[in-house]
């Protein structure tokens, strides 16, 4: 059966299930950064959270972060942590539970966001302020999210939600090295069962080392009819536009030499940290990366299926990736550009039958690609992931899980379960484990790994305080043909290991105590990691503490948040950008050891509840610093912004 066969049946059954029928609703779901809008006469359907046992970042924790990027909205020490490259206007890489770019799914509402070249996703790409929850997948979930089988997984549940008066809202910030943003949007009923939503945004920032400026444009327009009580329909469409400096960092040697020969005077540090006199490796490369991506999704909520919704989506992704591209007979010259286009199926369906709950969501994704005008062969995939889950007692639950995936016809299985035990109402216990194959998009699928997951957590909470404790760990056999050539931006081929297996063992602890208008939070983490041979692949060693205030003062006029946050990490790896295939490596023979601080303050109040001010003193103890070789930090530096709430 064609795909496109399979969406019409699809479609014809989720729409007779759809048909009219008493139900209950879901609450509004509220603006990250706008007041909770309540509605009185109207019952829209929205999307729940896509799985349970997730670790959610919703919007109250998103307003104790002082984030400037999506990988700093995800971090949680011991679980996921940024790989900065210093200035605002370079990519940040997220690492969740060992597995970083190429190996973890990213998904909006389920629905699949991976690059169908590189299975990564170039992440300045997801528009922050759109934003209003993160789910952070278990370890042992993550293969059965997404159209590829990978180790992790990361859900966006974006800004959703309905007002029966018009609303909007404009905020603005500017920062170091010509960083500035500034967002619009606005939401408003069109017809008595038809409300629009439009968001607009642009990011942008100045040159501070050569080649490093950044210009991002995004905007978003949603449509969503409420077509009885058991049917809401919304219809989407989200375009962004990047042009990214790529100068890949400092170069190392070059300083040494500048101050050996020319600034005999000044220090290595004097060289390095100057933004106008330190040498970059690239003067001319860049990037610009089109993206469009539209998507029709009805939410039902009927005797049959409960909470279901399923989602026709297209997108189109155009990467242009340049180097010396005005000398025709430089060896160094890069010019790629690389388009895909993809039509694709989500669905997600839930049954409850007494103590036991079902949920089947997977769909289909069919993509053409083309790279300097060279069509490949198109890529069919297909996949169906399961969870059957048992409430044994009020406090004890396990569940079952399980995926089969295939691409052109070659299939992939995975299977796992885990379970949750509540002491009493304040402890609870998690337990998972999986298995799963898969393969590298960038080797085909002659290239198979085996996974085995586990992850163990508690959780302690109070009225005042609360505590979280994950353990896990993460085994792959790599399993690469012989003599594997993987493309890269020059054309040279990359030879990789015939076998190898890989351990990563990592735990992470937090602790929150609340005291009247006072908040404490602390987290650890560490993740190890080994190659068969030894080799160790990287140490970081994530230690964060802070201190929040937040009140209403002057008669409750203004709410103020206060937050003094610091930071330390400690690597003693180097690790490799690759831009082009928008991954990263590690080198486990360098020689590299550093370790991080940083010590920010960050100050929002808001006023009247309308406008909003923002406040930001980063890097107060003024460290000469860098986490990934070669991208120094910012220095110390002041952020500032406002948003305002009008026509509500």
């Amino acid at each position: 059966m064609s795909p496109l066969k399979l969406i019409k049946y699809l479609l014809l059954i989720l729409t007779v299930q759809l048909l009219p029928q008493k139900g209950d609703t879901l609450k509004n779901r509220p603006d990250s950064l706008a007041p909770v809008i309540r509605t009185d006469t109207l019952n829209p359907l929205y999307i729940k959270p896509i799985d349970e046992t997730s670790l959610k970042i919703d919007y109250t924790l998103l307003n104790f972060k002082n984030y400037r990027n999506f990988p700093e909205m995800a971090e949680m020490p011991g679980i996921s942590y940024v790989r900065s490259l210093g200035y605002p206007n370079q990519n940040s890489l997220l690492t969740i539970y060992g597995a970083s770019a190429g190996d973890i799914t990213f998904t909006e509402n389920g629905t699949p966001l991976n690059n169908r070249f590189t299975n990564s996703l170039l992440l300045p790409s997801i528009q922050e302020e759109n934003v209003t929850e993160l789910e952070i997948l278990p370890l042992p979930r993550g293969f059965l999210y997404g159209s590829n089988p990978n180790s992790a997984a990361v859900n966006i549940n974006p800004v959703d939600f309905v007002t029966t008066v018009p609303y909007s809202r404009i905020k603005y910030y500017e920062g170091p090295v010509g960083e500035g943003f500034l967002d619009v949007r606005f939401n408003i009923p069109v017809f008595k069962k038809l409300y629009l939503f439009a968001n607009v945004s642009n990011k942008k920032s100045d040159e501070g080392y050569l080649n490093s400026d950044l210009s991002i444009w995004q905007t978003r327009f949603q449509l969503k009819y409420l077509a009885s009580p058991a049917l809401t329909i919304n219809a989407s469409y989200y375009y962004s536009k990047i042009v990214q400096g790529l100068n890949g960092g400092v170069n190392y040697d070059s300083v040494l030499n500048l101050v050996s020969s020319v600034f005999r005077n000044s220090t290595f540090n004097d060289v390095f940290f100057d933004e106008r006199a330190a040498p970059v490796n690239f003067i001319s490369r860049y990037q610009k990366d089109n993206l469009h991506r539209a998507s029709v999704t009805l939410i039902g909520n009927t005797p049959l299926f409960e909470e279901s919704y399923i989602s026709l989506y297209y997108e189109n992704n155009l990467n242009e990736y340049r180097n010396n591209e005005d000398s025709l007979l430089s060896p160094g010259r890069i010019f790629y550009d690389r388009e895909y286009s993809a039509t694709g199926l989500f669905a997600n369906i839930s049954k409850r039958l007494g103590f036991a709950g079902l949920r089947v969501f997977g769909g289909i994704d069919y993509s053409t690609r083309d790279l300097n005008t060279f069509a490949f062969s198109g890529v069919s995939k297909f996949y169906v992931s399961g969870i059957l889950r048992f409430d044994l007692a009020d406090n004890l639950w396990v569940s079952g899980f399980a995926k089969t995936f295939s691409v052109n016809n070659v299939w992939f299985n995975g299977f796992g379960g885990d379970l949750g035990y509540s002491l009493d109402s304040s402890l609870r216990f998690y337990l998972g484990t999986a298995y799963f194959d898969s393969y590298d998009p960038l080797a085909g699928t002659t290239y198979r790994s085996n996974n085995v997951k586990f992850q163990g957590g508690a959780k302690l909470s109070s009225e005042s305080w609360e505590a979280d404790l994950n353990i896990f760990k993460s085994v792959y056999d790599v399993n690469y043909p012989t003599g594997l050539v993987v493309p890269t931006e020059t054309g040279n081929t990359n030879i990789r290991f015939s076998e190898d297996e890989y351990n990563y063992n990592g735990a992470g602890f937090s602790v929150v105590y609340k005291l009247d208008n006072f908040r404490i939070n602390a987290a650890a983490g560490v993740i190890l990691s080994n190659n068969q041979s030894g080799k160790k692949s990287y140490h970081p060693y994530n230690f964060d503490l802070g201190v929040s205030y937040s009140s209403y003062l002057f008669d409750s006029s203004l709410n103020l948040k206060a937050s003094a946050s610091f930071a330390y990490r400690s690597l003693n790896i180097k690790y490799i950008p690759d831009f082009y295939n928008q991954r990263m490596y590690s080198d486990p023979s360098a020689d590299y050891s550093r370790d991080y601080m940083s010590l920010d303050l960050f100050v929002a109040g808001r006023i009247q509840e309308a406008a909003t001010l923002y406040f930001g003193w980063e890097n107060i103890l003024g460290r000469q610093q860098y986490l990934l070789p070669y991208y120094p930090e910012l220095p110390r530096n002041i952020r500032f912004g406002i948003s305002w709430e009008f026509l509500n």
